[in-house]
């Protein structure tokens, strides 16, 4: 998972910036990268209002997060982006966006859920630490998809496992 647009002033978080450090001397039109965004899919938030970080009286979203399979970006980015053509942008997102920017977002749910797992384990890492037996147990959880004989396996090991259970199988009679 890849973020973009967090703020540290709304989203204490390491992968976060400080409002002031996404002000840049880079000015661009944004117009296709917030139309990227407005195709994100929501996955969660918190029931939480945004408001402006230099006006608190500027209602600017709820705290909500979106995603394209690959990256997650909070809901008040697009704000930000529309009004400041010189907010930041990862040049590896731009790049992103022109790989996929004609390619629709069709998530399963239990992508969603997962990424939804993985993004609150990742924003709340250090109440993670703190307790490392919960943090290990929501990882196995994640990467688990059957357990066999002690063995956990992931969803593609257990295909290649299950494929391989089959061909002996048959290969003995």
């Amino acid at each position: 998972m890849k973020y973009i647009g967090f703020i540290k002033e709304f989203d204490d978080v390491i992968f976060a910036k400080e409002f002031k450090d996404c002000v840049t001397h880079i000015y661009r039109d944004n117009t296709g990268i917030i139309k990227y965004l407005e195709k994100g899919t929501y996955f969660g938030g918190w029931m939480e209002a945004v408001t402006e970080v230099e006006n608190d009286d500027i209602f600017v979203s709820n705290l909500e997060y979106f995603t394209d399979g690959e990256w997650v970006w909070p809901a008040y980015y697009s704000y930000y982006l529309k009004k400041y053509q010189n907010f930041y942008v990862s040049p590896k997102f731009l790049e992103h966006i022109n790989k996929n920017k004609e390619k629709q977002i069709n998530l399963t749910e239990k992508e969603l859920l997962n990424m939804e797992k993985m993004f609150f384990i990742e924003y709340k890492k250090e109440e993670f630490i703190e307790n490392d037996t919960l943090s290990k147990q929501l990882k196995t959880e994640l990467e688990t998809y059957k357990t066999y004989k002690g063995k956990n396996y992931t969803e593609e090991e257990w295909k290649i496992f299950k494929e391989r259970l089959y061909l002996e199988y048959f290969e003995k009679e």
